[in-house]
């Protein structure tokens, strides 16, 4: 638990941190931060937006920080010195910071049009403001990963699959909300349709077998998949 002391100064970070970088955020956005910015987040799920924040500003506590548990888990199946490309970084891509930092080799670029900025402090590093789609150019890339990408799962798997590149997603109950999931009844028929979509697509281009996981201890609920080459 934080105490009362940490809890205040959590709030003067943040609002420090949100007057350097208002435009980044709408309204409703900078409303719901400035709510959250005395809540303890401790033993809870912390929504994505405050997710990104509290890496930023350094708030997480020893086993918390969710990009780092993702990150150990990519590194425990896949080479992290080749190019990857990263599908919903975030408004502030913190789990694309950390692979660049852990990097020897290779790159990594990130996919979002929600990037508060283009300009990377890393060499390794490039932010493209803008969509990821089944047309994306990704001949050059190992590996596609994607932590709670909502819609743009099914991209990635597609995309993948159909040019023999590994991946690895971070699922969320993103799909079922939005006009074109309308056809989903719940969250779980989202989820189950896309493991099945991942499942079949591994298979039918000899990308070897679905591998699932989760990370509970993080209070992650959702499944987290990757292919594995026989």
């Amino acid at each position: 638990m934080r105490t009362r002391s940490e809890l205040l100064e959590q709030y003067r970070k943040i609002d420090r941190f949100l007057k350097d970088h208002y435009t980044y955020y709408d309204d409703w956005e900078l409303q719901q931060i400035r709510h959250c910015a005395t809540i303890d987040y401790t033993n809870k799920f912390i929504p994505d937006i405050m997710r990104e924040i509290y890496a930023e500003l350094d708030l997480f506590k020893d086993g918390e920080n969710i990009y780092s548990g993702f990150l150990n888990l990519l590194e425990n199946n896949f080479d992290i010195n080749q190019d990857i490309i990263e599908v919903g970084g975030g408004i502030l891509p913190k789990l694309a910071e950390e692979i660049s930092l852990k990097q020897n080799n290779g790159t990594i670029t990130v996919y979002d049009p929600r990037l508060g900025t283009t300009e990377s402090n890393y060499d390794n590093l490039f932010l493209k403001k803008e969509k990821f789609t089944l047309q994306t150019d990704v001949s050059a890339s190992g590996l596609i990963i994607g932590f709670m990408p909502c819609e743009a799962t099914e991209y990635i798997i597609d995309n993948a699959t159909r040019n023999k590149k590994d991946f690895m997603i971070g699922m969320c109950e993103g799909g079922p909300h939005g006009d074109i999931f309308d056809f989903y009844e719940d969250e779980d028929e989202w989820l189950n349709a896309m493991l099945y979509f991942a499942e079949n697509r591994i298979e039918e281009n000899n990308l070897g077998t679905l591998q699932k996981t989760y990370m509970k201890e993080y209070n992650y609920k959702y499944p987290i998949i990757w292919n594995k080459r026989d």
